[in-house]
């Protein structure tokens, strides 16, 4: 089942709010570094490539992964309704398989051996 689209929105919400902090955090830091070395405005531009850079990947990465040539970066997301039904399922597997010696006292780590005599 696709994501409903208010999900969608707001990744491309919060992608776009990353882009735009990533930008002004360099341009910031270079601003810091021009002023500290008297320098010309040579880090600024630099912090802006930079976070211009390191924000349009993270757009990339979370709006449209598909078009990155260095691999996928997260999982599709699931709803919170299969993830518990997930979870429940494999809790249920496990508790399900009875020991062939009945429960140990000892703890679950030998829980599967037989009995020592």
């Amino acid at each position: 089942m696709p994501a409903p689209s208010w999900t969608r929105g707001s990744d491309a919400l919060g992608a776009a709010l990353t882009l735009a902090v990533a930008v002004a955090l360099f341009a910031f830091g270079g601003h810091r570094l021009d002023l500290a070395l008297e320098s010309s405005p040579v880090f600024v531009l630099v912090g802006l490539a930079l976070g211009g850079v390191g924000g349009f990947i993270h757009v990339l990465r979370v709006l449209a992964p598909d078009l990155l040539p260095f691999g996928k970066s997260r999982q599709p997301r699931d709803s919170a309704a299969e993830q518990a039904a997930t979870e429940q399922a494999t809790a249920e597997s496990s508790a399900a398989k009875p020991s062939a010696d009945g429960p140990s006292s000892r703890g679950d780590a030998d829980a599967g051996s037989p009995p020592r005599t």
